[in-house]
């Protein structure tokens, strides 16, 4: 009972990091600002609580096949989350949800790559290295809570959720060995990719931006371990 009062005049002082509230159960603007205002320390990395930096973000494997076209990434590192913004982020424990949106100045991707089909109505094939750079990103997200406890405290984590992805600008495509190298063909997939950034996004960025939001929303649920609702919801 007298913890949250404490924690309060602890904020109030300067104390403690404005991050978890405190707030009040039925404040939900202040609730949905508190977890937000984890999303740079979760990216960060935060060691005494397990959490890995989220920038960059590692992938051994991923991977896609939709019509036409089937990709395998290895070896991926994926840059730029530490400079994403969350904005407009809803928590709702009633409903058990949170909905928060990110916006991307611009994401790097570079590891290994296999490719074969048709990168919308042009051939490709080829495995080597590769490097991806994007422009501006938008991503929603749509997550469901879970409420637990432990050791007589309460706490929530994130489990599934949907996403909705765009790309807000030119995305630059190096994919090296194409065609066993072949310079003239290469050329070729690599202008209409360009050309065509917004649709070639389409292809690849549910998949990818799945894959490495999975990993920060990981990070999330070791922070929120730490995180009794007891002391972010002052009426809880």
């Amino acid at each position: 009972m007298f913890r949250p009062i404490f924690l309060t005049l602890l904020y109030i002082c300067g104390a403690l990091p404005a991050t978890l509230g405190p707030c009040r159960r039925a404040d939900r603007a202040c609730l949905s600002r508190a977890i937000g205002n984890a999303f740079p320390i979760v990216v960060g990395g935060v060691p005494s609580r397990g959490v890995n930096s989220g920038d960059p973000i590692y992938q051994e494997v991923i991977e896609g096949e939709i019509p036409l076209l089937k990709y395998k990434f290895t070896n991926t590192s994926t840059s730029g989350f530490k400079n994403c913004v969350l904005k407009s982020s809803n928590l709702n424990l009633d409903a058990l949800k949170f909905a928060y949106e990110l916006d991307c100045p611009s994401i790097s991707m570079s590891g290994n790559y296999e490719i074969s089909g048709e990168l919308l109505v042009m051939p490709v094939e080829g495995k080597g290295t590769y490097e991806v750079v994007t422009s501006k990103y938008w991503a929603g997200v749509d997550a469901n809570l879970q409420i637990y406890e432990r050791d007589g405290q309460t706490y929530m984590k994130m489990t599934t959720f949907t996403l909705k992805v765009q790309a807000l600008g030119p995305i630059k495509f190096d994919f090296r060995n194409l065609f066993k190298g072949n310079q003239r063909l290469s050329d070729a997939v690599h202008k209409f990719a360009h050309e065509n950034w917004r649709n070639v996004a389409r292809l690849f960025d549910q998949q990818v931006f799945s894959k490495n939001l999975k990993a920060i929303i990981k990070g999330y649920n070791k922070y929120l371990k730490f995180e009794p609702l007891e002391e972010i919801i002052i009426d809880y």
